[in-house]
Parts: structure tokens; sequence; C-alpha cells
């Protein structure tokens, strides 16, 4: 397995040099493409049909293992995903965007294959970093919308793309805007976003996407982007914004659901 992973590795990175320095290399993964074999289409949906068979239907405590910002340290992404499985508690895992470093089609598939390590189902968000080559194909076949939602235990989970420099493109607020409401008596609802509303790349949008979680009441709301384990009330009123730290720094997180609350809590393995 070791050889495995530094193959994998070294791979990766001989491809970059490779792509940037020689006209017809023997490793090039190229930016350009995007079709993935069939097998690797729809994750989310088929992972998410893992997760519903094993909705309790009601309130139930539970417990969530994130991930975020793997990028290449997919050796530190193995040993991260062999701790989660050796702890056999958690209900499914998230990982909170940029699952590549480059958006490339192969760097792609090592996540996928990383992941397929895990003995429970595993959902995504989309990362900035995501979007670079054509990784925003890639991603569209590997794991389907950019923005969903689902319901697990009587707690919503609203899954949204948050990315603006390397997407071009805005937020859909509006989306956002609707799913937030909690008009079927969830006992929470709580958003994840690759990019925490006070980073620059959200410049433009902090004061919707704040004033949505104050409306709402939102009390936890979940992110990547910065590689370090955060908490922090960043506007003073209650909305707690978490970042999940990245599988480099030999740390990953767990959330914690009970009808009353929502703890988040750094792992270190």
């Amino acid at each position: 397995m070791a050889i495995y992973r530094n193959t994998r590795n070294f791979l990766l990175i001989l491809s970059v040099i490779t792509g940037l320095y020689a006209c017809d290399p023997w490793f090039a993964f190229s930016p350009y493409e995007a079709n993935l074999e069939t097998g690797y289409h729809g994750t989310t949906e088929k992972h998410l049909g893992l997760i519903n068979a094993g909705d309790a239907g009601d309130s139930k405590p539970f417990k969530i293992a994130l991930v975020s910002d793997p990028h290449y340290h997919f050796s530190k992404l193995d040993d991260a995903l062999l701790h989660i499985n050796q702890q056999n508690d958690y209900d499914f895992a998230i990982v909170a965007g940029d699952l590549t470093e480059n958006g490339l089609m192969q760097e792609y598939i090592f996540f996928y294959e990383s992941m397929d390590r895990l003995n429970i189902p595993y959902l995504t968000v989309i990362g900035n970093h995501d979007y670079l080559s054509n990784g925003e194909k890639v991603y569209s076949q590997m794991y389907g919308p950019y923005n969903y939602t689902f319901v697990y235990n009587n707690v919503k989970f609203v899954m949204f793309d948050n990315n603006t420099i390397e997407s071009e493109k805005s937020p859909d607020m509006e989306w956002l805007a609707r799913e937030l409401v909690n008009d079927h008596g969830y006992d929470h609802v709580i958003p994840f976003a690759h990019i925490p509303p006070y980073d620059t790349q959200m410049k433009d949008h902090v004061d919707a996407f704040h004033a949505l979680m104050v409306e709402n009441n939102i009390r936890v709301s979940v992110h990547g982007h910065k590689h370090d384990f955060s908490i922090e009330e960043a506007y003073g009123d209650g909305v707690r914004y978490a970042t999940v730290s990245s599988p480099q720094k030999r740390t990953y997180s767990e959330l914690i659901f009970t009808p009353g609350t929502i703890d988040i809590r750094k792992i270190e393995y």
C-alpha cells in the first residue's frame, strides 16, 4: 500500500512538471480531459441512497466525520480515512471542498480511489481548486449538482457552492435563501460551503450570506479553504463559523448532533 501511495503522489507531481516542460511526456495528465468512465459517475446520488437507507426518519443523536482540502495530500488523506474507519461510530462523512489541486481528471480519480477505502458513505461540496482546468465538468460527472440538500435524522444539510474567483460566477444566493428556511420543523438546518464568509472570495456576498444565517437562526455554518481548524462567532451574534482543517495537518473534525445541540470537535491522529 505504501508503494502505491508513493507512486500515486509521484505520478501526480511528475505529471505537472512534465506537462509544463515537455512536449510529449510519458505521464501527461491533460487539463482538458473531462470524460470520466461511467463507473465514476453519479457518486453523490449513490451515496445519498446509502445515507437515506440509514435515516431514522425522526430526531436521533448521530455524528459525522468532516474532512477538507485534501488537495494532493493523498497519503495523508488515506491516514485520516483509516482513523475514521477505526472509530466505527460515524454515520457518514462530508468533504468540504478542494478535493484536487489543479482540477485534473486524474486527480479526481486519485481522490475517488482514496475515498473508496472509507467504510461509510461520503458527500462533497466543490472547492475553488476543483474548478481549475476542466474540473468543473469532471466534478459534475463524478459527483453531480454543485448545490443540493438532504435530510438525515431530522437535520437538513444544505450543500452550497460559494466559490467565485476560479468559478467566475456568483453564488446562487436565491437558492440558498430558499433552502435555509426551516419550514418542516427540523432540529437543525446546517449549511456547508467551501469558502468561509469572511474570506476575500466572498467579499461581494458576505453581507447577504451572513444575513441569511441570522434570518434563519442558523447556529453553525461549516467551511474549509483555510486548512486549519477554527470555530468563531465572526460577527458576535451567535452564528458560529467552523472551518475544517486539511489532512495535511493530520487532523479532521467531527460534528455531533442532538435535537438541541450541534458540537464540533477537532480530532488529531
